[in-house]
């Protein structure tokens, strides 16, 4: 059996090479900015794919998306706020790192919802609408704005 002793040392020799640890990620970039990066061409690589295979037209689900997507972009905006009033008072870089994280998941659940309601019912408006709101969470809450750096 390992002792306590061994680990906790085996721990933080797993994690000393961890890409999330390091002050600069892949190419010189913070991790936040990677994931940041991430969620947003996550989602416009599926909105281009949903605008060139077209939507399916389906009426009867499409009412009922058109709510479900106007209450997650409510919820989305609300919660950012929420989240980031918490940040305010928040001093560990753990929890700074996971508020950001949980921001930019509100943003993209969002705009992918929005987007199927267009892939499925046919009508543009939850699209547009959500990626508008998912821009404007994402360029908000930029990675700067969690890692001390200037918030506009």
């Amino acid at each position: 059996m390992w002792s306590d002793s061994r680990i906790a040392t085996a721990e933080s020799e797993s994690l000393e090479g961890d890409v999330v640890n390091e002050p600069d990620g892949p190419g010189g970039r913070s991790p936040l900015t990677v994931i940041w990066i991430a969620l947003s061409l996550g989602v416009l690589t599926y909105a281009a794919v949903s605008l060139a295979v077209g939507p399916i037209g389906n009426e009867e689900i499409a009412g009922t998306l058109r709510w479900v997507w106007l209450v997650a972009a409510v919820a989305a905006i609300f919660g950012a706020g929420i989240v980031s009033g918490r940040l305010r008072a928040a001093d560990p870089e753990e929890r700074r790192r996971t508020s950001a994280i949980l921001i930019w998941a509100l943003a993209e659940g969002q705009a992918l919802l929005g987007i199927t309601a267009f892939l499925i019912g046919g009508d543009p408006t939850p699209a547009v609408a959500s990626l508008v709101v998912g821009a404007y969470l994402m360029l908000r809450y930029r990675p700067s704005v969690f890692e001390g750096g200037p918030a506009r």
